[in-house]
């Protein structure tokens, strides 16, 4: 056991994508967590430099795995290339296009909830043309953090530039972990002031959408320091990124 333990410490160190060990179990409790509530007991609990995990959502066309047969592996990818923080505490206007990024915070999504505010009001925009309002505000949460190149080179093109691993597997697993859902993303960082932000961005009602809408993005701020993907049947770690450069 303590050579195989010295084995695969010496691969986590070469190598930014390294394996994880067989026995490695993340609770379902931690992949499956509500977000509204992970988020506020990671808020509430925040101390300058402590260590916390969040569950990456990966809806959307971001995460894509692929099977090389002939290599016994799955390829596993979640793409960074848009995942820039578009707000002003982001911005970096000075900077060198060829050396540094104009928005310096990247993202991972954490999930969304969405909630009606009271019961619909009556708006009449124009006399004689009443209608129902409904009001929403809706919660976008984000872990933002601005050491995306410790684990991939920033892309000079519009590559498919992000986190990826290949996991060696025989092809009845492969076949099995590529199921919608099966594998699950948690990063794992440190906390780093300001540690969240928040912004809110508000939609009046239109003729075509008859909602108010109050957007609220909320961000957990810290350095990226592990990702994982993870069997979420049973929390086996399937693969551990570890930065290729500190």
């Amino acid at each position: 056991m303590m050579v195989r333990l010295i084995g695969w410490i010496a691969a986590a160190l070469l190598c930014p994508a390294a394996l994880a060990m067989a026995d490695e179990v993340v609770p379902r409790e931690t992949l499956r967590a509500d977000i509204e509530r992970t988020y506020e007991s990671l808020t509430t609990a925040a101390a300058a430099g402590s260590r916390f995990a969040v569950s990456v959502d990966l809806g959307g066309d971001n995460f894509a795995l692929a099977h090389d047969a002939a290599a016994g592996r799955l390829q596993v990818l979640y793409r960074m290339n848009f995942n820039q923080v578009a707000e002003g505490w982001s911005w970096q206007p000075q900077a060198n296009p060829a050396q540094a990024d104009y928005y310096r915070y990247k993202f991972l999504p954490l999930g969304s909830r969405e909630r009606p505010q009271g019961a619909p009001y009556v708006q009449e925009d124009l006399p004689g043309r009443p209608r129902q309002v409904q009001r929403i505000w809706h919660y976008d949460y984000f872990f933002a953090f601005d050491n995306p190149y410790d684990f991939f080179p920033r892309p000079t093109v519009e590559d498919d530039a992000g986190f990826t691993a290949d996991i060696p597997l025989a092809a009845a697993q492969a076949r099995e972990l590529m199921q919608p859902g099966r594998i699950g993303m948690l990063a794992w960082a440190r906390w780093v002031e300001p540690k969240q932000a928040e912004s809110t961005t508000f939609w009046k009602a239109t003729d075509g959408k008859p909602v108010d809408l109050t957007l609220k993005n909320r961000y957990l701020i810290g350095k990226l320091e592990e990702i994982w993907f993870v069997d979420s049947a049973d929390g086996r770690v399937l693969a551990k990124l570890v930065p290729s450069r500190r």
